[in-house]
């Protein structure tokens, strides 16, 4: 009997996911005595609607200038792709080939400046089309060297920026029928940032830096290879802090990228549920992961990892078991934002400790959200979980872990002062998205557990990003 209802839910679950609907879970699973917790609580009932390529700025230009302002930075040089999307909207595609220091990106502590986009000429050619190209970005482009030979041979970086490039890379173009729209497209918006072309994408940036005036300025980079590039001109006063403080930057989001965040967070805990109802005894993990991976790909997303009951790799050859509880935190993206989910899932009943563990990781949840309100320190939450938990009857031990969530699944910068990342006890700002992680650690419960959703930091309170109504899954 146990297993045609799990067979009845399977169905259902799959016909949700289908549908795009949030799957299902049993109704006794949902706390019903859970207080309205926060602010602005959003309506989860309803399609979810793709976003739309950004048209306005990812990049927290006010939050920028500000912060290279506290820091003595005239301008930050990026090289890393995501910090390049950040910037200026466009993510260097060759990087995710593996092929890196081929495009970079610039900013200046000057708000009325824009933003410059160092890039390959062919490059951006096959990403330019309406929405993924800005007029708001200053886009330098470069093919290569017009005399390879004497341009490599030369051991002076000043008479290689003199040297000349070939002037396109731009594909033939053929009279044997009319330009498709799409054709006649990119290669206009490519013509119209062609009138300088450089040599190499280090002249272009070189000659970027001098059109900017940063000979003799303090220059923030986030990584080694730029700081060696940039000192054969020996140009600028070069630090390191780059990465650390484009971390800091992006605690602030955007509008732009609130709503891609908005999107990630909800596409991908549904995704994570429909997978979790699609358990059942004896499935393997490779199943439970290849599951959220449809799923995700039904709603646009890009899986990163699935963890499952505290296994990481995913080839490991477990199985689920009827009655042992496993927690499942699931992350992917979409257009590079993150969403982050975690949730305990158990086929049949959990035991007795796991019921007691997740009840009382539910009810510090639900105290913690309407405290989560700019101001508050990550270590004030973690002492006001242990509080809420010391009134609870589980002994399983608790773990509370606040960190930004956005370009990155951990999108924060680490303690000043490091050479390796440290958590950094930073302040709730309006406009971070925050995770919480509420893991159940412990062994010899009979499983493991974990309770995890998105939230907006708002200038009053916190607003949830994603439905929260199955705090326990059970199929």
């Amino acid at each position: 009997m146990e297993l045609d209802r799990r067979n009845i839910l399977l169905g259902l679950a799959g016909a949700a996911s289908i549908a795009g609907a949030p799957a299902c879970s049993r109704a006794e699973d949902v706390d019903q005595d859970a207080p309205p917790v926060i602010n602005n609580q959003r309506d989860f009932s309803g399609a979810l609607t793709l976003p739309a390529l950004p048209n306005t700025p990812l990049l927290n230009r006010a939050r920028a200038a500000q912060i290279m302002a506290e820091q003595g930075i005239d301008a930050l040089i990026c090289a890393r792709p995501e910090n390049i999307y950040y910037l200026t909207n466009h993510y260097p595609m060759l990087a995710k080939m593996g092929i890196r220091q081929l495009s970079y990106a610039i900013i200046t502590r000057d708000e009325a400046i824009a933003p410059i986009l160092v890039i390959g000429q062919f490059a951006y050619y096959l990403g330019a089309t309406e929405r993924a190209t800005h007029s708001f970005v200053d886009v330098r482009l470069y093919t290569a060297p017009a005399e390879a030979d004497s341009y490599y041979q030369s051991l002076s970086v000043f008479e290689q920026m003199d040297a000349a490039a070939i002037e396109s890379f731009l594909p033939r173009m053929h009279d044997a029928h009319p330009l498709h729209p799409i054709e006649q497209q990119r290669r206009d918006l490519t013509l119209n940032v062609s009138d300088r072309i450089f040599p190499t994408s280090e002249i272009a940036l070189l000659k970027a830096t001098k059109d900017l005036l940063l000979t003799d300025k303090r220059i923030a980079v986030d990584s080694g290879e730029l700081t060696a590039l940039l000192e054969r001109a020996d140009q600028m006063d070069i630090v390191d802090s780059g990465e650390d403080m484009i971390r800091r930057i992006r605690l602030q989001k955007t509008s732009a990228e609130i709503e891609l965040a908005r999107y990630a967070a909800r596409a991908n805990a549904e995704a994570g549920r429909a997978a979790a109802m699609s358990v059942r005894d004896g499935a393997c993990f490779q199943d439970l992961r290849t599951q959220y991976a449809l799923a995700c790909a039904e709603r646009n997303l890009t899986t990163k990892f699935m963890v499952i009951d505290g296994i990481i790799p995913d080839s490991v050859p477990r199985k689920i078991e009827e009655g042992r509880s496993f927690l499942i935190d699931c992350v992917s993206q979409h257009q590079y934002y993150h969403g982050d989910y975690g949730r305990t899932v158990c086929v049949g009943e959990p035991t007795r400790q796991i019921q007691k563990a997740t009840d009382a990781l539910s009810n510090v949840w639900n105290e913690l959200l309407p405290q989560l309100k700019p101001g508050v320190r990550y270590s004030e939450i973690s002492a006001m979980a242990t509080k809420a938990y010391a009134d609870q009857s589980s002994e399983a031990t608790l773990i509370c872990n606040p960190h930004s969530v956005g370009i990155h699944h951990t999108d924060e910068p680490s303690r000043p002062n490091t050479y390796h990342w440290a958590k950094d006890d930073l302040e709730l700002l309006e406009g971070m998205v925050l995770s919480v992680d509420l893991p159940i650690a412990d062994i010899g419960l009979g499983g493991s557990g974990h309770l995890e959703d998105l939230v907006l930091i708002g200038a009053e309170g916190a607003e949830l990003l994603n439905d929260t109504g199955d705090r326990v899954i059970i199929v």
